[in-house]
């Protein structure tokens, strides 16, 4: 995949998977500062780490992560404050997933492949003190460079608690320096708490259009 920046006027050629790993480890970074408000802001608060695997490796469908993730929010809900959840690939070739919930301090979850949360394999429960350390290690194995299967996520997150203070920071890293420009250079109020919609060529809030420095040019 090819991009030029009409800023630097620069052809840059990315990888896709790499592509996808930068904007993994983007979001992690952010699920991190936000694990940090929360612990602050939010009293007593655990972190839960949940692995499901499956029996087989052809067992995988896109929609399993979806479906247990909808199931956690019924029996955990008021109690959960979001969560964040990564794919891996294990070396005999099968998906496996590592989930982490932010939960009210005392609250548990029970093992999912007992109670039919997970239906698709095994699955390991325990709790966890440094979030972001525990995620990122995932991110470092060469497993992660294998071949996914068609159509995989590789990672996704929510967040319940706190959601209004992060919408700025899940916006592009050329946007958010764009907003943060003086406002006597730029002419234009403070427009950190603003609504942005993805639209072509860049992003809009209400009357502003923020152009995108990038371009896609092609797949070689």
């Amino acid at each position: 995949m090819r991009f030029y920046n009409r800023v630097t006027k620069q052809l840059t050629q990315v990888n896709p998977l790499e592509l996808r790993l930068s904007r993994l480890k983007s979001r992690l970074s952010l699920f991190a500062n936000w694990a940090g408000s929360v612990e602050e802001m939010v009293a007593d608060s655990d972190w839960i780490m949940v692995t499901l695997t499956y029996r087989n490796i052809e067992d995988w469908q896109p929609r399993h992560v979806t479906q247990f993730l909808r199931k956690v929010k019924r029996v955990l809900s008021p109690d959960l404050f979001g969560y964040f959840w990564v794919a891996e690939m294990q070396q005999r070739g099968a998906v496996h997933y590592h989930v982490v919930l932010a939960v009210r301090h005392g609250v548990r979850m029970p093992k999912p492949d007992d109670e039919g949360l997970w239906q698709h394999g095994l699955t390991r429960v325990e709790l966890v003190r440094y979030v972001f350390a525990y995620m990122s290690k995932y991110l470092q194995k060469d497993g992660q460079k294998a071949k996914f299967p068609k159509g995989i996520r590789m990672f996704g997150y929510s967040f319940f608690a706190l959601k209004d203070q992060i919408k700025f920071f899940k916006l592009p890293v050329w946007l958010q320096e764009d907003i943060c420009k003086p406002m006597a250079e730029t002419g234009r109020f403070d427009l950190h708490k603003g609504s942005y919609k993805k639209v072509k060529g860049g992003y809009q809030c209400g009357e502003f259009f923020f152009k995108s420095p990038w371009a896609f040019v092609g797949i070689e």
